[in-house]
């Protein structure tokens, strides 16, 4: 009996040794996989470690930095509230309650100070708002860089430099001229021109957009300057490129932590204590070479196509199986582009709008098609252009012309989403704008909305009722 234990015992440790075995052998062969594709990457001129980014950011002022951080995260009570102040810049204009005045006016003058600040820091020179910032610069320490040190990266706060392209915004609205607050906006986002991670490029695209509205807002009340039209109006959009070098800080600064995590932090992924630990260990640990270079290359793969770059080779899970580092950090990664090529539309129309906007004003008409540039943006559909006279218009693409690039097939059914081009003019001047059209009645942006009938009161049950009228 103790013989056929003994034997039991021994195949036991037989079968576990070899598939401990086979777990080494594919996590070695998924590492030399990962290894294969940064080589590959770094002969096509992709950086591919913190290093290698951090070598190609911009040098920085390190006192010009520190004092804006110090107003970025002061956490002053003006930045939260400008967002809940109903803004003056509504391109559809509105008559605002005195209590939501008042709330934008104490916003502006609370935040007075710190704008004058931020105005005297770019005054001396430039200041880089994205995670080139404010990162690690010494190359020993990025090389070591870990996932833990990787999401202590400082990261510029999205709610303040909104707050402060908030604040310059709708100064330019209400001073008489505007200009010296449009340049401010100018430079706010040419501090964050370079990013370098997603949520610097997500906030780059933010800012823009109400730089962008305020233009459109001064063109449509005709006071847009004509040098500060024909700069603005000629500006291509950057926005599908700052997604794409968002991307490259992804790799860089996350996945390729990632990519050498030990299951030490199983707190990331399966919570505290040696559960977390086993299960991490368990679900990484053989795969993580391949999992990093899936994640990497499907990333590059996408930075090539933004970029117009080579495209490197896709790695491939396995078996099509998607590991638990894809689950958690891949999903939502490439909704971005979308968001930034719905963006990139809306910064053609904008500016397409405001000389539409400015011709409108000098003449009292609409203009006629060969009035009008071509629409800007490279790999982008053709803008046209719908005229309800005497003075609505509408711009949009061709719904029934070929998508818009990274636009699932899906999220055009929305009403509110596909291109109105080619449908009966909105019943309503103040009708909400789609993601890829606009229509604008510029005759009522300044039409104050009709004011709601007198509610006549309702008598008592017991009183008795007047007199008809004779």
């Amino acid at each position: 009996m103790s013989g056929i234990v003994s034997r039991w015992w021994f195949w036991l440790i037989i079968i576990l040794a070899l598939a401990a075995s086979a777990l080494v052998a594919i996590r070695i062969a998924g590492m030399r996989r990962y290894a294969d594709l940064q080589t590959e990457l770094r002969g096509l001129g992709y950086a591919t470690t913190m290093e290698e980014l951090v070598a190609l950011a911009p040098p920085v002022d390190r006192d010009r930095q520190e004092r804006f951080r110090r107003i970025m995260e002061s956490r002053s009570k003006w930045i939260e509230d400008i967002h809940y102040a109903r803004p003056a810049n509504d391109l559809r204009e509105q008559r605002h309650a005195p209590k939501d005045l008042e709330r934008r006016d104490r916003a502006l003058r609370d935040g007075a100070t710190d704008m004058h600040a931020i105005t005297g820091i770019f005054d001396e020179g430039p200041v880089e708002l994205s995670m080139f910032g404010w990162c690690e610069r010494d190359p020993a320490k990025l090389r070591g860089i870990s996932i833990s040190t990787a999401t202590a990266t400082p990261l510029p706060n999205l709610l303040a430099v909104r707050a402060f392209a908030n604040w310059w915004s709708l100064r330019a609205c209400l001073d008489a001229d505007p200009e010296p607050h449009l340049k401010n906006l100018d430079r706010l986002v040419a501090a964050m021109d370079r990013p370098g991670a997603l949520i610097d490029a997500m906030i780059v695209i933010a800012v823009g957009a109400i730089r962008d509205q305020t233009h459109l807002w001064l063109a449509t009340r005709g006071r847009l300057g004509d040098e500060r039209l024909r700069t603005w109006g000629a500006e291509a959009p950057h926005h599908l490129a700052w997604c794409a070098s968002g991307f490259t800080g992804e790799r860089c600064l996350f996945h390729e932590p990632l990519s050498r995590m030990g299951w030490g932090h199983g707190i990331w992924f399966n919570g505290k204590g040696i559960v977390g630990e086993v299960l991490t260990f368990a679900q990484i640990w053989p795969l993580q070479g391949y999992e990093a270079a899936y994640c990497s290359s499907a990333i590059a793969g996408t930075e090539s196509r933004l970029f117009n770059r080579t495209e490197p080779t896709i790695r491939e899970m396995p078996f099509g199986y998607h590991g638990l580092i894809y689950r958690i950090a891949m999903p939502n990664l490439f909704e971005s582009v979308t968001t930034a090529a719905e963006a990139a539309n809306q910064h053609r129309m904008n500016r397409l709008a405001a000389l539409i906007a400015m011709h409108h004003h000098r003449t009292g008409s609409l203009p006629v098609l060969t009035d009008l540039p071509p629409a800007l943006g490279p790999d982008l559909p053709a803008l046209l252009y719908e005229t309800f006279p005497p003075h609505r218009f509408r711009i949009g693409i061709d719904p029934k012309g070929p998508l818009p690039p990274s636009v699932p097939a899906d999220r055009w059914t929305g009403k509110d989403y596909a291109s109105a081009i080619g449908q009966p003019p909105s019943k309503s001047p103040q009708s909400p704008n789609r993601r890829w059209s606009m229509e604008l009645d510029l005759a009522a942006i300044l039409v104050p909305p009709p004011e709601p009938a007198p509610r006549k009161p309702k008598l008592p049950a017991s009183s008795p009722q007047p007199p008809a009228s004779p």
